[in-house]
């Protein structure tokens, strides 16, 4: 018997995660549900136990049912038969043994008759079920749109639909529409109040809807009269039982053939409104595309892990000049890449799983009691960490889902192009996981926040400072390698874009345009003049802002101080950028304070924190004694303040943008930059000299024509007034004044 989970010793690490014990806490509330259910879990290894159990039967049922029915489901497909989805018999097959199995409603709390699993869980079997089929994973994994309803949803609404989810019940979501694809903001399916039938009504056409005859559909539609962008639009939950909608057609697609992807519409549908209004993409559909995100993730994961393992088993069988073709260093290393990608997108997907599920718990406690100032803390770090890694998974792991299908087909040789291997199959299928949900364009800008605030950076330096064996030591060397480098990167494009804004004043823009006019009119000697002032302005202002960041950079080292603390059982002095939350730190008068934290031991130690509170007097610092942390207090010290006397040790819980100081920085780093009141004069003396010489220009040449005079002659000779009109030198002399 085929079992995905005990067969694949990566998926059994992931699971055993040393951060699994803070999820499995928070997800079950510290077990307060024990004595409720009988089956929810008395402890944490209770807990890990019914998890691996559960991945199991999910890997059976993959390798045993869904699997074998890849290629019969692929080949037949399902149809439209009176305005509704048939399924292929393979996938009813399917359906039939996961419910059996029990497998619905996995991440669902235990009211909801769900089995209240962690979202890696169902991340982890979501990667199962697309290594045996892609297109069933993408019927059955369209059950996360649930957590959506359990986030923002009634509880009337939660119980009627989070309970029929964990009964078996498919979901889809219903976006996008003929003339809405990326551009969510232009649905036009409209959602009116009937006060009549005291419900709201869908009517339209939605289009390229994944699944779209399931049992529960979350539809985008908007609500506000006379809208025409996201602000009017609003999510709603459609029950298929009310009636109301039709499947007009399925889309005849290239691969995962056993997903209907269905045109429909909607008259008069009855829905119910999820959450508030003019919400639905602002909030509950950015909601549904990081969950969606993880779950292309995992289904390209799982595809990757299928065409390694077909290519794998092909290049063992496959003989050629006396030996198997996995003998050939060629093959050999296509193997090797295919592995290596493989287990770094796999790893890239637990990790940024892991990530989201502390931020969504947290988020869920958080509606519950109020949180603790170090959970609140813990939430926003999270949650930036979530933001930043979803759009890298969805991008890498569907970028190399199709990598590794394409390596697939090429190590079977001709073979790989016909029907006979499933590579072919697999191959058709990756196609579409680097476009839906999607594209990996819009990925990468989604993933440039994370790179242009540093998410990605100081993650990084997080993973190096760890402890690794020795083997791991040039892997993490080559690590902090890659770090300096993408560092470097990201200053050079900071400074290009610095050098740049020395010609992107407007007037300096007005004079580039006035030499272009001159060339145009062959006044060359015009021109070079011009440009050569532009040019002079812009070496100079460089010359002056380069000296300046020099400076600043100067100042900026300054207050880079070292930090002491307990490293291995003994004091150990590193840079105060690596210290981390859990640091037991040492300071001493005369030094500064690297971390916010909380003082462990106060040797008379006192600390001028007036740049936090502008308190000339030092602050005598006591051991802490526990509390809202929130305040600024005298039992604990931050980031940027000065020892003044004495010595002490304290427990770093906060660093960076997360202290005190930090947080003032983030205030000043989000408020715009402002233009003086000269940039402001002269920003307004440039648009004054612009509109003249248009006006300028328009009054000769109007006045021409109107006395005869040739109509290009007269265009040429305003343009010569605009140009002589402009203040060459305005720019130079303002920049050499100040």
């Amino acid at each position: 018997m085929a079992n995905f989970f005990l067969d694949n010793k990566d998926l059994q690490y992931h699971l055993e995660h040393p951060l699994m014990r803070k999820i499995v806490e928070l997800k079950e509330r510290n077990f307060s549900e024990k004595d409720l259910y009988d089956y929810a879990p008395q402890n944490y290894e209770d807990a890990m136990d019914s998890y691996r159990r559960v991945m199991q039967i999910v890997g059976e049922v993959c390798g045993d049912v869904i699997a074998p029915n890849a290629e019969g489901v692929d080949h037949e497909g399902p149809r439209v038969e009176n305005d509704r989805v048939i399924y292929a018999s393979g996938t009813v097959e399917n359906m039939k043994a996961v419910n059996a199995a029990g497998l619905s409603g996995l991440t669902l709390p235990r009211r909801f008759k769900g089995l209240n699993f962690p979202l890696l869980c169902f991340v982890m079997a979501n990667e199962m079920v697309a290594r045996a089929d892609a297109s069933f994973e993408n019927i059955w994994g369209l059950q996360d749109c649930a957590e959506t309803l359990n986030e923002f949803a009634s509880e009337e609404q939660k119980m009627k639909y989070l309970t029929w989810v964990s009964e078996g019940a498919t979901c889809a979501m219903d976006l996008t529409e003929p003339d809405a694809g990326s551009d969510l903001g232009a649905v036009m399916l409209k959602a009116t109040w009937s006060e009549e039938r005291q419900t709201w009504l869908l009517n339209g056409v939605k289009r390229f809807i994944t699944n779209g005859d399931g049992d529960v559909s979350l539809v985008l539609a908007r609500t506000e009269e006379g809208t025409t962008d996201a602000r009017g639009l609003s999510m709603l939950v459609y029950d298929k039982r009310n009636g109301g909608m039709k499947v007009r057609r399925i889309e005849n697609k290239l691969g995962i053939k056993g997903s209907p992807t269905c045109e429909l519409v909607f008259t008069d549908a009855p829905a119910e409104l999820v959450g508030d209004r003019r919400m639905g993409l602002i909030k509950y559909v950015m909601s549904l595309m990081n969950a969606a995100r993880l779950g292309i993730g995992a289904q390209s994961v799982g595809l990757c892990e299928a065409a390694y393992r077909e290519a794998l088993k092909y290049a063992h069988e496959r003989r050629q000049f006396g030996k198997d073709i996995i003998k050939f260093p060629a093959i050999s290393e296509m193997l090797s890449n295919m592995r290596a990608r493989l287990h770094g997108a796999r790893a890239l997907l637990y990790e940024t799983s892991r990530f989201v599920e502390v931020y969504k718990q947290y988020t869920h406690i958080s509606h519950e009691r109020s949180l603790e100032p170090e959970e609140r803390q813990e939430m926003k770090y999270y949650n930036r960490l979530a933001d930043a890694f979803t759009p890298l998974v969805k991008l890498f792991a569907s970028e190399y889902a199709n990598s590794l299908a394409y390596d697939s087909i090429q190590i079977h040789g001709g073979s790989g192009f016909m029907k006979d291997y499933a590579c072919e199959r697999l191959y058709r299928d990756a196609r579409i996981m680097n476009i839906y949900e999607g594209t990996s364009q819009l990925q990468v800008v989604a993933a440039i926040n994370g790179v242009t605030k540093g998410t990605f950076m100081e993650q990084i330096a997080r993973y190096e400072e760890q402890e690794y064996t020795e083997a791991m030591q040039p892997v993490v060397e080559k690590l902090k390698a890659l770090r300096a480098r993408v560092e470097a990167m990201v200053e050079h494009v900071e400074t290009i874009s610095k050098d740049a804004s020395q010609f992107k004043d407007f007037l300096t823009l007005i004079l580039l345009g006035a030499a272009a006019v001159s060339v145009f009119m062959g006044e060359y000697i015009d021109a070079f003049t011009i440009m050569a002032i532009v040019f002079i302005n812009a070496v100079i202002g460089f010359s002056q802002e380069f000296k300046t960041e020099r400076t600043l950079e100067k100042l900026k080292n300054l207050a880079s101080p070292k930090a002491t603390v307990f490293r291995d059982g003994r004091k150990t002095e590193i840079p105060a950028s690596k210290i981390v939350p859990g640091d037991v730190a040492v300071i001493k008068a005369g030094s500064k304070v690297p971390a916010d934290g909380k003082v462990l031991f106060s040797g008379g130690l006192s600390a001028d924190e007036s740049m936090l509170t502008g308190e000339s007097l030092a602050v005598e610092k006591r051991v802490f004694t526990g509390g809202d942390t929130s305040a600024i207090r005298d039992d604990m010290v931050y980031m940027g303040t000065s020892v003044t006397s004495g010595h002490g040790e304290f427990l770093v819980t906060a660093t960076g943008m997360e202290t005190q100081m930090g947080k003032i920085a983030g205030m000043l780093k989000e408020r715009k930059n402002e233009q003086t009141p000269l940039q402001q004069k002269l920003a307004v003396l440039s648009k004054y000299i612009a509109a003249g010489c248009l006006l300028i220009c328009a009054i000769v040449t109007v006045t021409g024509i109107l006395r005869g005079e040739p109509a290009f002659d007269m265009f040429l000779l305003g343009l010569s007034l605009s140009v002589a009109a402009i203040p060459e030198g305005l720019t130079a002399v303002i920049t050499i004044s100040l």
